[in-house]
């Protein structure tokens, strides 16, 4: 379950190589064979940003606490 029961047929991700086992078919990852190699710095850059994103969420500490608004408001809340 998770992921990949979210996706839909022909829908794939980035992610990972956590998800390694999963690909090709839904997951494209850094150490994945068909991956080419120029595909793989852009790779890198993007799970860069990725990361800083997660570290200012811990940062600010947003996920330490439950939602309490409307979900129409959740989008408003994490776009920055």
């Amino acid at each position: 379950e998770g992921l990949m029961n979210l996706l839909d047929p022909h829908e794939r991700v980035e992610a990972d190589d956590g998800y390694r086992h999963e690909a090709p078919m839904k997951v494209r990852c850094p150490k994945c064979i068909t991956v080419p190699q120029e595909r793989k710095r852009m790779m890198t850059i993007v799970w860069m940003r990725h990361e800083t994103i997660n570290r200012r969420v811990k940062q600010w500490r947003r996920l330490k606490g439950v939602f309490r608004h409307d979900l129409d408001y959740h989008t408003d809340c994490f776009t920055a």
